[in-house]
């Protein structure tokens, strides 16, 4: 079975989240995501839900088929 990568900007994120269990179920699905997105998403929680969000965040981190990039290799990710 072919491995497919998914690289998560922003909004993909939001999407993501609310479709989570859905993707849950394709353990051929690695995810990606870059720390320019994970600041931006620090930056941008809303002070009311931050702790909401954060906690949010921190859980969808922790997945095991999550992978961090850095700046060359988000370039290279899509040069690929």
């Amino acid at each position: 079975m072919e491995v497919k990568r998914i690289l998560l900007d922003t909004n993909a994120y939001v999407k993501f989240l609310h479709a989570m269990a859905v993707l849950d179920a394709w353990p051929e699905l690695n995810r990606y995501i870059s720390v320019f997105v994970v600041g931006e998403l620090l930056a941008g929680f809303k002070a009311i839900e931050r702790a909401h969000n954060r906690k949010l965040l921190s859980s969808f981190c922790k997945s095991r088929r999550l992978r961090y990039i850095r700046t060359m290799d988000t370039a290279e990710f899509f040069a690929t």
